[in-house]
């Protein structure tokens, strides 16, 4: 986001762009900030010539981010209506969960991964497996070099079917490999100020050096005992029954489950890691509702009108279990919330040198909520420095999850997500949900401050 930020606002004046400053971990790619900049340039010109500011360019970034995830999920039900008449089964089973739509707008390298399989089983399904080693190469060597557990079994199933040849693949693979690592390292050497090839050094951290476990590490099952569940909710049943009925997608979800079990040896997990996969058991699932219907359709009237009713239950249920995620994720963000009160609440030309925390960093604050000085000269500075030695007393503010800070006086105090509470009266609970409410309340509790120095005495 930084990233996109950058390419938009600061454009040649790579020096105060956010990741040199902020590098992180690992480096990543500009080519899907480059995109998605590019694309979303018009719009966010046209935002600002009307007056309006840089949160109304973040949210256009977003939408159009968003646009091109569900024009490859547009795509993907395409092609599997041509081919098996599932795509609008598809496309209900998807839009039921919370993961993909949630993330379908964040610019992460999952996110364009997630994009360039939806392509590329697209093209498989459509007898263009050239096509598909090309984006899904893509996406490993560019974005996310753990794709290779994806791109490897769907190129060895397209040999093994006799979709493509050996040799025609090898020269496929070799081609689209070395055209995007070349362009990956040329356009992100050039930004990084050094020779890089981000996701090279990418595989090098989580394998040879094996350090991606500092960041936790999960049993072996975790992918099939915790994410999958979570991330299939109410269609999860339908995709045992999918494989098993409609031979014609039980590839697509082998496929599915060899990638998670393959990514299961790594001992650091992420239910986002799997996101280039899930579209693959949304066929399955899709397929076991029609098989479903199918079935008791057979069976007279009764079973069939059982059978819709618990297919519309189960999708039901699925979407109420979304939104409940939806509306916990929305208040995830309470760093965003408390930067948009802080600057609400500055006098006119108050002047700001303020220091943003780890916390609201990581939730919600970005350059795009950064305001330049006002029309009275208030000057505005924003800092994330990290560490023991930064001096807090020579900023003006700060954004912070300690509630108290010496020499600073508390302003506000942001409320974020702290869990769940689920109402004891089943009658109110079922009032609710007939009113459109959730029966569950969604409990807050302060977690960003806002401080401001204390004048001397």
């Amino acid at each position: 986001m930084q990233a996109v930020h950058d390419l938009l606002y600061r454009r040649a004046d790579l020096a105060g762009y956010d990741h040199l400053a902020f590098p992180g971990v690992v480096p990543r790619t500009f080519l899907g900030a480059l995109a998605l900049a590019g694309a979303a340039a018009p719009a966010v010109a046209v935002a600002g010539a009307l007056g309006a500011g840089k949160l109304a360019a973040l949210r256009l970034v977003r939408l159009t981010l968003g646009l091109l995830s569900f024009a490859s999920f547009a795509g993907l039900a395409g092609a599997l209506e041509r081919r098996f008449r599932l795509g609008t089964l598809f496309l209900l089973v998807t839009a039921a969960q919370f993961h993909l739509p949630f993330y379908a707008s964040r610019p992460l390298p999952n996110t364009w991964a997630l994009i360039l399989s939806n392509l590329a089983f697209r093209e498989l399904l459509l007898g263009h497996a050239g096509r598909m080693m090309g984006l899904l190469v893509l996406g490993t060597v560019a974005f996310r070099c753990d794709l290779l557990l994806l791109t490897g079994p769907a190129t060895l199933l397209a040999v093994g079917t006799g979709q493509i040849g050996f040799l025609r693949a090898a020269a496929v693979g070799v081609a689209a490999g070395l055209a995007a690592l070349l362009a990956t390292v040329l356009v992100d050497s050039a930004f990084w100020g050094r020779p890089v090839w981000p996701e090279g050094e990418v595989l090098f951290f989580n394998t040879v050096e094996n350090r991606s476990s500092e960041w936790g590490v999960s049993a072996w099952h975790w992918y099939f005992s915790s994410a999958l569940p979570r991330a299939l909710l109410g269609v999860l049943p339908f995709v045992p029954v999918g494989l098993a009925l409609d031979r014609r997608v039980r590839w697509l979800g082998l496929l599915a489950l060899l990638f998670a079990g393959l990514y299961s040896l790594l001992g650091h997990k992420e239910l986002r890691f799997l996101f280039p996969a899930l579209p693959l058991l949304h066929v399955a699932a899709a397929a076991g509702v029609r098989g479903v219907l199918t079935w008791a359709g057979r069976r007279g009237r009764a079973a069939r009108a059982a059978a819709r009713l618990g297919v519309a239950g189960a999708l039901g249920a699925s979407a109420l279990v979304a939104a409940a995620m939806l509306n916990a994720s929305r208040l995830n963000y309470p760093g965003g919330a408390a930067l948009e009160r802080l600057h609400a609440g500055l006098g006119p030309g108050e002047p700001l040198d303020l220091h943003i925390g780890v916390l609201p960093a990581m939730t919600g604050v970005s350059r795009f909520g950064e305001e330049a000085g006002t029309a009275a000269g208030g000057a505005r500075a924003y800092s994330k420095e990290e560490g023991e030695g930064v001096d807090l007393t020579r900023f003006s503010h700060l954004l912070s999850g300690r509630p108290s800070v010496p020499g600073f006086e508390r302003v506000e105090a942001v409320p974020g997500f702290a869990g769940l509470r689920v109402g004891k009266d089943p009658g109110a609970a079922l009032q609710g949900l007939l009113a459109g409410r959730l029966p569950v309340e969604f409990v807050t509790e302060p977690q960003v401050f806002v401080h401001k120095r204390r004048p001397p005495p």
